[in-house]
């Protein structure tokens, strides 16, 4: 199962302004459970799309965002 990562409130301001970085201080909520490098949907904190990434649990960068809101489309 995918995790979905839930950002606490105010947290997505520097993500989306292009920064790629989750740190573990800004997660409110973590749900689902997988191993280390799974995929992680990152959302606001009022369940808006921010982006995927990969997780790491060992590390206080906990996601690396490589797909961001509007890049699907834009492949398109």
């Amino acid at each position: 199962m995918a995790y979905s990562i839930y950002l606490k409130k105010n947290e997505e301001k520097r993500i989306i302004a292009g920064h790629s970085w989750v740190y573990a201080n800004e997660v409110a909520k973590i749900e689902g459970k997988d191993k280390n490098g799974s995929l992680a949907t990152v959302f606001s904190h009022d369940g808006r799309f921010i982006g995927k990434g990969y997780i790491n649990h060992a590390s206080k960068i906990l996601v690396r965002i490589f797909i961001r809101n509007g890049q699907l489309d834009d492949a398109e």
